[in-house]
């Protein structure tokens, strides 16, 4: 579990319940003052996508095989099956969907045009970080109690075979059980070059009946993590940091990831959400942290005994990075020169 997470889960549902009445009031600000604004169907036909249709609180907008679907008064939007959580809320009105500049730019541009994110960006190196470790066993589940940190350990070397198989230059931050600061964990992937930082983790929630994987990049400046209520005046804690200069590719990296953990591992799509994580706050590369199940519910804690699974997983994980890396690839060397 990353760090922080044992006390947001605790929060997640009282600030869960603000965020429709916030988007409502954000609604009312935004007919009457619409600057920083777009209409989603424009914005999406800058893009190509021609089609789609509203029903009710629902639009649909389709580019060939793409499909985004936005929800009035929420941040999740689905596109190809996969959800991903916006930085700010969609208003509706009048039949028109409105989304941020912020989200256009960060959030739709990177799915709807991937070159553009990661234009002018390597992918050289990539640095995979186990979560815990040492005195930090991280969350613990099922009737065998295997700690967290054994785990992800495990899958990042599944997870570092298959990039090598594929010629791809892979760190660890730690090989093996020990105590690595979050600090130390960046110094690491800035001493090695890296061009893409995964942290892996698990996850524990109260309701022991959640299951699924789950994606986190940082919220743009100026915007609320996930798990909290949208506001309209920022609040000082939202200023930018390092990793958001590499917002865009952030979400891309996120997407593929989310993508093939679920694809993999046949797991439910919790999203790409975003956090204020100290190693993506830091990271000198486009970086995403992965929660890759539930520990504390029993079946998904036991599926984790399976080799099989943990190798699926790794696949989803690896094929992940394996589609961000040639994204890059294609925006910067396209006819292969």
């Amino acid at each position: 579990m990353s760090e922080g997470g044992r006390w947001q889960w605790k929060a997640a549902a009282a600030r869960g319940a603000l965020v429709v009445a916030c988007a409502a009031g954000l609604a009312r600000h935004a007919a009457a003052n619409p600057d920083g604004w777009q209409d989603a169907r424009a914005a999406a036909g800058a893009y190509g996508f021609a089609g789609g249709r509203s029903q009710g609180r629902v639009m649909e907008l389709r580019r060939g095989r793409n499909t985004l679907r936005l929800e009035a008064d929420s941040r999740r939007m689905v596109f190809n099956d996969v959800q991903v959580y916006l930085n700010g809320p969609v208003v509706a009105r009048d039949g028109r969907f409105w989304v941020t500049d912020t989200d256009v730019d960060k959030s739709l541009g990177p799915l709807w045009r991937p070159a553009d994110a990661v234009r002018g960006l390597t992918g050289r190196v990539v640095v995979l970080d186990p979560g815990h470790g040492g005195e930090d066993p991280g969350a613990c589940g099922g009737s065998w109690q295997e700690q967290e940190k054994a785990i992800t350990l495990d899958v990042a070397r599944r997870t570092r075979e298959i990039l090598r198989q594929s010629k791809v230059l892979v760190f660890l931050t730690r090989e093996r059980d020990q105590t690595v600061s979050l600090e130390e964990r960046g110094r690491r992937a800035r001493q090695v070059g890296a061009d893409v930082f995964v942290s892996i983790h698990l996850n524990v929630s109260p309701n022991r009946a959640v299951t699924g994987v789950e994606t986190y990049i940082l919220p743009a400046a100026g915007y609320p993590a996930t798990a909290e209520p949208f506001r309209a005046t920022p609040r000082p804690e939202w200023k930018a940091v390092r990793g958001n200069r590499y917002d865009a590719a952030n979400l891309l990296l996120a997407y593929c990831l989310q993508r093939g953990m679920v694809a993999a591992a046949s797991v439910e799509d919790r999203g790409v959400r975003r956090a204020r994580f100290y190693v993506l706050r830091n990271a000198a590369c486009p970086a995403a942290l992965v929660e890759c199940g539930f520990l504390s519910n029993a079946g998904e804690a036991r599926r984790w005994r399976d080799e099989d699974y943990r190798d699926r997983m790794a696949g989803g994980l690896a094929r992940g990075i394996l589609t961000y890396l040639w994204q890059v690839r294609e925006a910067n060397n396209p006819a292969g020169r």
